[in-house]
């Protein structure tokens, strides 16, 4: 920047004095500076023919030399201090970046209009403000309870011909509860009794002239829990522990309402605890549904079953255990399923395993029939059989 200052005298000695300085500078450090020096030849006759104008030329001010520096040839300081210029934005520039900082928020809503959408939003918004205020408010209502409880006072609910108050008192029975808050009892069933201290959260029941209070003892079931013990016989149970029922004692009150006693309970306590059973059971057995209904077996197989007579038989009429056969003799293979078992076969019926032959071998049975037309439709087929 030029600044224009009146020719003075002492203006001129000064720049004159000032360049004598700078050009001995020059020479000191010309080996050192060459850069240094060069900028100081360009500056001289600049301010020599703004001296001869009357014009001063303001450069940066020269460093400071130190006799250290002249001495030992000591560098400088940097002529300018080296900063990183400070970045401005250009109008466009600054609108682009403003526009991209406010990016629109995306919104989905199901109103048909915008001003439905709005008018939904708005309802919302008023919607948590209500629940907000009413948390706030549920939050200091138990703070004040717990406050109140600590200091003695306690809150009760009056239950007066079916119309309830909530109540805030210090007094230390019902009696000098409702003494305090100028109830009057006197010649109505009232639960509990006066005499009854007063508990935080409990509420009185004052009834009318022709409704009552019963107190009645309950019984209350006992639970029962099985472990499983696979030691004991198939379906056997064990009883480790006898179960007992439970008592409480239940308090009821009858109210006249729409012309009609109503009973309600108001009160439970516990007289006894009911005791558990604890039942010990073998392994569990399961059923097949027969024609005798529900019967319990111990396994089930798979067997390829055909069907014979009595033609078909050994030709002695005996069976291989010595019995004469009928219905429900089937011949087995004694390896697999042994003699004198007792089975059910869908389709068959009951019987036992009492014969056996030369082609019954492995998972085979041949079953009975007094009847060879029958003995035919059954034909073989792969069955599932039960063993009893």
């Amino acid at each position: 920047m030029k600044v224009g200052l009146k020719r003075e005298p002492n203006i001129q000695l000064a720049t004159f004095i000032f360049f004598a300085l700078l050009a001995f500078y020059g020479v000191l450090l010309a080996t050192a500076d060459e850069k240094a020096l060069a900028a100081a030849a360009e500056a001289a006759p600049a301010a020599m023919q703004g001296a001869a104008q009357g014009v001063t030329t303001v450069k940066p001010a020269a460093p400071v030399i130190t006799a250290a520096q002249v001495a030992g040839f000591e560098m400088p300081p940097p002529r300018h201090p080296v900063t990183a210029p400070a970045q401005t934005e250009s109008a466009p520039e600054a609108a682009k970046n403003a526009a991209a900082d406010t990016v629109p928020a995306s919104v989905s809503t199901t109103a048909p209009t915008t001003g439905a959408a709005l008018s939904a939003a708005k309802a919302t918004e008023e919607a948590a403000q209500g629940l907000k205020q009413t948390l706030a408010q549920a939050q200091q209502s138990l703070a004040l309870k717990a406050s109140q409880a600590k200091h003695g006072f306690s809150t009760i609910r009056i239950d007066k011909y079916g119309q309830q108050k909530e109540f805030t008192t210090s007094g230390k029975t019902v009696g000098e509860i409702l003494q305090h808050l100028g109830i009057t009892y006197e010649g109505h069933p009232i639960y509990p009794s006066p005499d009854t201290p007063a508990a935080n959260g409990m509420v009185v029941h004052i009834l009318g002239k022709f409704e009552k209070f019963e107190v009645v003892d309950a019984a209350v079931p006992f639970a029962t829990r099985y472990v499983d013990n696979n030691q004991l016989p198939i379906g056997q149970n064990r009883v480790l522990q006898a179960g007992a029922p439970g008592k409480d004692k239940i308090t009821y009150k009858y109210v006249l309402k729409d012309g009609y006693f109503q009973k309600i309970e108001i009160a439970r306590q516990q007289e006894a605890a009911p005791i558990e059973a604890v039942i010990e059971r073998g392994p569990k057995l399961d059923t097949v549904m027969t024609g005798e209904g529900a019967i319990p077996y111990k396994r089930k197989m798979v067997v390829e079953a055909s069907a014979y007579t009595l033609a078909e038989g050994s030709g002695t009429g005996m069976t291989s255990i010595g019995i004469v056969p009928y219905e429900g003799i089937v011949a087995v293979d004694p390896d697999v399923i042994p003699y004198y078992t007792r089975m059910y076969i869908p389709g068959y019926g009951f019987a036992m395993a009492g014969d056996t032959g030369g082609a019954i071998i492995g998972n085979r049975v041949d079953l009975y029939m007094t009847d060879y037309g029958r003995a035919i439709l059954w034909g073989r087929r792969d069955v599932e059989i039960y063993i009893l």
